[in-house]
């Protein structure tokens, strides 16, 4: 009985190590495919005495061995839901867990209590300042600016935060906060919908964010579309296209907007479900004396959530257009047809930016760093409001002025330290924020 038993146990060890490797060769079974962003797998190693010489094959082969082993889906699945169920943690350092199962991206938890990347007094108010002249700038050629501020999932929901996260504090308000008071004050058109967000969370129906993803919900989204277009044309000051919300269905089962974040845990099961509502938009044709104006969008992967539902059909279509920004990549996102080609380094901005009759800037609080709109105010600035002869040589006399003034040393070393530049680049940038402030 004792020598069936070891042979028993022989058998299923090996069958542990021929199973994966047999999937691999023969990949008997479709395990599906991670979802979420991963590197690509890795490529077959160069075997050659260059590789063998230099020790870069051995790496290579064991990274290719290990990304190739079978069953390697069900495997990282099965490991993420073990630690996920018995640690209520995830496997990813970028997503975190609060209560009831409430999936956050560590931007938006950082930024809301202030341990974010932090823009300074003095990139503030050379952002604002620009904006507001950029915004009469465009004013006075019969064109509308509008900045549109996103809503962030832990400050909309931060009795949901991780216990980290809710023990912590907040250590100085978020970018978005100090931002839009200055906006605000400044008298730039900031539609704020983390606001009106908040504003409506003790009195919706439906969740306005989904538990397990972390863009407002399609719920949500269909009340910040249907304000935002009613903004826009109050601004606009022209009657725009009709449209109307219906009811929509109401269903336990979450689509893929309102899971993104769930999707990127690969976990072998999914979340318990939520009540959700999704809403359906209905325009009407256009009628007499009714206007679709083109458009230039600005902004992160919230605009997706309202992009086809109420930009694409509010906007004319063919001269709208939307750029997309992330933290690595940008593109021109729709409408599909570009005449002017679709790589943006390339562009005739000055000329992109006097073609349409409105330009929205919409990014979420997380997303307004240091880079507020990821270059447009500066660019627009430059290109809007370009320097004469005359604001070049009183820009050079205050950048003079900064380098001798004395006991500013510590100051500039401070500041180069804390920001990566150099210290003629920070004189630079100082003078012209000082002369834009008296120009």
């Amino acid at each position: 009985m004792k020598i069936y038993l070891k042979r028993a146990v022989l058998f299923c060890l090996l069958l542990l190590l021929l199973l994966p490797a047999g999937q691999a060769k023969f990949n008997w079974v479709d395990t599906g495919q991670l979802t979420g962003y991963y590197d690509a797998p890795a490529p077959p190693p160069d075997l050659s005495w260059e590789s063998l010489w230099n020790n870069t094959f051995q790496p290579a082969l064991e990274r290719y061995l290990e990304e190739h082993i079978g069953f390697r889906v069900w495997l990282i699945k099965a490991r993420n839901q073990i630690v996920y169920d018995v640690l209520h943690e995830t496997n990813d350092p970028n997503l975190f867990v609060g209560p009831n199962n409430s999936l956050f991206d560590s931007r938006t938890l950082f930024d809301y209590v202030g341990m974010g990347a932090h823009a300074d007094s003095a990139t503030i108010r050379r952002h604002i300042h620009r904006l507001r002249v950029v915004q009469d700038t465009l004013a006075r050629r019969g064109k509308l600016l509008i900045f549109v501020a996103s809503a962030s999932k832990a400050s909309f929901m931060p009795e949901n935060m991780p216990a980290y996260f809710r023990r912590s504090g907040r250590y100085r308000p978020s970018n978005y906060e100090q931002y839009t008071a200055a906006m605000r004050a400044a008298g730039i058109n900031l539609l704020d919908l983390s606001q009106a967000l908040r504003s409506w969370k003790d009195t919706a129906s439906y969740p306005l964010f989904p538990q397990s993803g972390g863009h407002w919900s399609d719920y949500g989204a269909a009340l910040v579309g249907d304000t935002t277009m009613r903004y826009v044309e109050r601004k606009y000051g022209r009657p725009m296209r009709d449209y109307r919300l219906k009811a929509g269905t109401v269903g336990i089962a979450p689509n893929d907007n309102d899971t993104d974040t769930e999707k990127a845990l690969n976990l072998l099961y999914p979340l318990a479900p939520h009540i959700m509502k999704y809403p359906q938009v209905e325009y009407e044709p256009l009628k007499p004396g009714q206007y679709r104006p083109s458009a230039l969008i600005i902004g992160d992967s919230f605009v997706f959530t309202v992009l086809y539902s109420f930009f694409a059909q509010s906007f004319d279509d063919k001269n709208s257009r939307y750029w997309h920004f992330n933290v690595v990549n940008r593109n021109i996102a729709w409408p599909s047809e570009l005449p002017e080609g679709t790589d943006m380094s390339k562009l005739d901005y000055k000329a992109q930016y006097l073609a349409r009759d409105i330009i929205m800037i919409m990014f979420t609080e997380y997303n307004m760093d240091n880079r507020l709109d990821y270059g447009f105010s500066d660019s627009a600035y430059k290109l809007l409001v370009p320097y004469t002869h005359a604001d070049t040589l009183r820009i050079q006399a205050l950048e003079d002025q900064l380098s001798r003034k004395p006991g500013l040393s510590d100051y500039w070393w401070a500041k180069e330290t804390e920001t990566g530049r150099s210290r003629q680049q920070l004189i630079h940038e100082a003078a012209v924020a000082r002369y834009d402030s008296i120009r």
